[in-house]
């Protein structure tokens, strides 16, 4: 797809510095291809858009446009891509991304009179940010007083989150354990609650507790209340 702004034939000459001589045919338009995003490049606040353009003999620049929706919002520093006429790949990082946000882009081609050829639009969703996610909201406790708590690693492909679940009631500790599960696993932590922990399960035969799953270099722990049943 393309888009032509003001008059271009006279600019996009004058621009070249071609000749207009009967029966010597125009230099062929730029092309310019937007490639979809590598998923296994995707993170929480990271993604790569790439693409190639040709500038079939025209000096030509290129930018991505980039935003939440297809208005975009966003560009990138223009960028010179010569005039050759063979394709050439380009790239550009961003890495301040929201997790779970879906964004569009689109590489965009210029040349000195203004002219633009869009590439078409594409689009990608960025990770949860690494750490656990509540598999149930409920954990069967044993008679040993240990609560079984489902949880899945979330965030970027390849990475593994670590840290420790708490379980808290009336603001106290009732038991933690460290974890470290590879992000899309799933796993029954094992929680040995103490003697308050014990003493309040068996007093009401169930436990609201607080959880809360801290994952190391991550700001913000994952929270849920949990029911504990004996």
């Amino acid at each position: 797809m393309k888009m032509r702004t003001g008059t271009r034939v006279a600019a996009a000459l004058a621009a070249c510095g071609a000749l207009l001589v009967p029966g010597v045919a125009l230099a062929a338009d730029p092309t310019v291809q937007t490639l979809p995003a590598d998923p296994t490049l995707l993170t929480d606040s990271y993604a790569l858009l790439s693409g190639n353009l040709n500038p079939n003999g025209t000096d030509v620049a290129y930018r991505f446009d980039w935003g939440r929706t297809a208005n975009y919002g966003h560009t990138t520093p223009v960028t010179s891509a010569g005039n050759g006429k063979a394709d050439v790949p380009v790239d550009i990082s961003l890495d301040t991304l929201k997790a779970n946000t879906t964004y569009h882009y689109r590489l965009v081609v210029l040349n000195a009179a203004g002219t633009a050829w869009n590439g078409a639009d594409q689009q990608f969703t960025t990770t949860s940010a690494l750490g656990l996610a509540f598999a149930s909201l409920k954990a069967k406790v044993t008679k040993a007083g240990k609560a079984q708590v489902k949880v899945k690693s979330i965030g970027p492909p390849d990475e593994v989150a670590a840290g420790r679940l708490t379980l808290k009631s009336a603001n106290k500790v009732v038991g933690s354990v460290h974890y470290a599960l590879a992000v899309g696993k799933s796993k029954t932590l094992t929680v040995k609650l103490n003697k308050a922990g014990k003493a309040a399960l068996a007093a009401g035969g169930t436990l609201k507790v607080a959880a809360s799953a801290a994952t190391s270099g991550v700001a913000k722990a994952a929270t849920a209340t949990l029911k504990l049943e004996g």
